[in-house]
């Protein structure tokens, strides 16, 4: 499965009432949290809080954060680019290696 795939797969409104207890409203990603990794860790932690994940082995935390802050740059990159004729989303799947399908 292609990343774009991926990402966009997983943030559509059946995934999100699929989940008891999910957050239904958008997560808002800005210009600042993309600035520094102290920024990224703080969106991650927002995104977790967000879609109610906890990580509690600080170990599988930092490998999932790695994967997490590049999905948010290509989400970011991509989504910057003029003239596309569709947007990214960062969703619940973000912090994953695993194919959804």
């Amino acid at each position: 499965m292609n990343m774009n795939m991926k990402i966009r797969g997983c943030c559509c409104a059946a995934a999100r009432e699929a989940v008891p207890g999910l957050n239904s409203e958008k997560l808002c990603i800005e210009e600042k949290d993309l600035e520094s990794e102290e920024n990224m860790m703080k969106l991650y932690e927002r995104w977790m809080k967000h879609y109610g994940i906890f990580r509690i082995d600080p170990k599988e935390k930092n490998r999932r954060f790695k994967k997490f802050a590049k999905t948010v740059n290509l989400v970011h990159n991509h989504n910057k680019q003029p003239g596309i004729s569709y947007t990214l989303k960062v969703g619940i799947f973000a912090d994953t290696d695993e194919k959804i399908c």
